[in-house]
């Protein structure tokens, strides 16, 4: 027994080196302008870290640790699934590649940042996502034979969530699209006959004291805010998430209060993952689904809630200067649940944010899987435009540049934020029961029987059960994509 413990706590060990790694490697590519021989540090960590993974005496103590699991406690037995999932997600990738790969999308998304100042053209930026594409197309082909998957797109799923695949995803997105243009329609309808009062405008200066009171009033009862900024909470080798600033309109204050809400639920999580394992695998969220749920709890559902609103309300009158019929509580609501067709993803509402993840899953499908080359994608782009909004692109900015996530090779990702869209709606329908009572103080500012639910069902497990099988023990179900349209519709045509 002593010596496959000594097996396990070497693989301890040896995963929270790979994890140090992996963020002093994120640092370097995207937490500051890269220095003259960054590139080569970059390469240079990447190797050292292949090297590690590819050590036969990580594989041996694995296959040791496996075969003798009954020794170790349950947290133990769920570290180590996580760790051998992670080294077979990573081990078997030649170095070479993985280089070019990670010099690709550094270089495609420099470009980007340039082309989203005007200063690059998009015909580069789209030149070197070719590269990317290609890159992480053959990295993903290596890997699908690695791993046993049906397909090249299935790899870049399951990086990001171990409970995603093509399969699930086509259902979830067939039922959904089958759904949603009728639906959307419906909605654009009913509330063509709805006016609302639009504020003036709002300075992104106000709108931070707002986000800020927000913050402190929910993260009070549970963490400080010296926390909220520290760095070295969960953030996975694949994260195509961070928590930059929160973008600001000073003509729309819904984006930005929406992004603040969604950090603010996506940092709770991170901050309250299990201290004790902190640096393990296990001690990460279990996959993007849960990650991007916890986010849209706050700003879908929280938000959107009549207790929330009497408490958030007042300091939105102060703060924003609101009088009269801007106001007026129903219009504040009717204003927060607008829908209609944004072509930008990060302004989206949640109806209209649908249309942009089936579309950009369907694209980036074909991509990696061959079927659709690049220099088609902005026609393909187009067209899908068409298809979902009924409108055309007026700028390069509003087209399929207008994020970083394709630039960056962040390919498998979006999907999570439908599939945590809709697990964000069955643990909200879960908590909002009357026999849970969590949400009965929020009206006077008391967010303690939220954020302590939150942690003691979802944040304390970290990785420890899938994403899908934690909604499971929560909410009795799975991904259940008709307690989502039933949402949709009681929400949008029932209001």
């Amino acid at each position: 027994m002593i010596v496959h413990m000594k097996q396990y706590k070497l693989l301890e060990q040896v995963f929270v080196k790979i994890r140090n790694i992996g963020d002093v490697i994120n640092e370097l590519c995207y937490g500051r302008p890269l220095v003259a021989d960054g590139m080569d540090r970059i390469h240079t960590l990447q190797e050292i870290r292949q090297e590690i993974i590819e050590s036969e005496i990580v594989a041996e103590a694995i296959k040791a640790s496996l075969s003798n699991k009954s020794k170790l406690g349950d947290w133990e037995v769920a570290n180590l699934h996580c760790i051998s999932r992670l080294h077979r997600t990573l081990k078997n990738v030649p170095a070479d590649l993985l280089s070019a790969l990670t010099t690709a999308r550094i270089d495609c998304r420099n470009r980007w940042l340039l082309f989203r100042e005007g200063s690059e053209s998009a015909k580069n930026v789209m030149e070197r996502l070719v590269d990317v594409v290609k890159l992480s197309s053959e990295v993903a082909q290596i890997k699908s034979g690695d791993l046993g998957l049906a397909s090249k797109y299935d790899v870049m799923l399951k990086m990001h969530d171990g409970d995603m695949d093509t399969k699930r995803i086509d259902e979830v997105f067939t039922d959904l699209g089958a759904f949603y243009r009728q639906f959307f329609s419906e909605v654009l309808e009913k509330q063509s006959g709805s006016k609302i009062h639009l504020a003036k405008s709002i300075t992104c200066e106000k709108q931070r004291l707002l986000h800020e009171y927000l913050e402190a009033s929910i993260y009070a009862t549970d963490i400080s805010l010296v926390d909220v900024h520290r760095k070295d909470y969960g953030c996975s080798i694949f994260r195509c998430e961070d928590f930059g600033g929160v973008s600001c309109d000073e003509l729309d204050y819904r984006v930005g209060l929406r992004g603040a809400l969604d950090n603010i639920g996506r940092t709770l999580y991170c901050v309250n993952l299990p201290k004790r394992w902190r640096r393990q695998p296990v001690g990460d969220f279990p996959g993007s689904v849960m990650f991007e749920a916890q986010g849209m709890l706050m700003s879908r559902h929280l938000l959107m809630d009549s207790r929330f609103m009497s408490f958030v309300l007042p300091a939105m009158k102060k703060t924003f200067s609101l009088r009269g019929k801007v106001a007026d509580s129903g219009n504040v609501h009717r204003y927060l649940s607008e829908v209609r067709p944004e072509l930008l993803l990060e302004r989206a509402d949640e109806v209209s944010s649908l249309a942009h993840v089936m579309l950009r899953c369907a694209l980036e499908k074909e991509l990696i899987n061959g079927d659709l080359a690049v220099e088609d994608l902005p026609d393909a782009w187009e067209q899908g435009v068409k298809y979902y909004f009924n409108q055309v692109t007026k700028t390069e900015q509003e087209g399929l540049l207008q994020d970083d996530y394709w630039v960056s090779g962040c390919f498998g990702y979006l999907p999570s934020k439908v599939l945590g869209a809709i697990a964000a709606t069955q643990i909200f329908s879960y908590i909002d029961d009357p026999k849970v009572a969590v949400l009965d103080n929020i009206e006077s500012g008391d967010f303690s029987g939220l954020t302590a639910w939150l942690s003691k069902y979802i944040y304390s497990h970290g990785g420890r059960y899938s994403s899908t099988t934690l909604l499971k023990k929560i909410t009795g179900r799975r991904i259940d994509v008709d307690a989502y349209k039933n949402h949709l519709v009681n929400r949008y045509l029932s209001m």
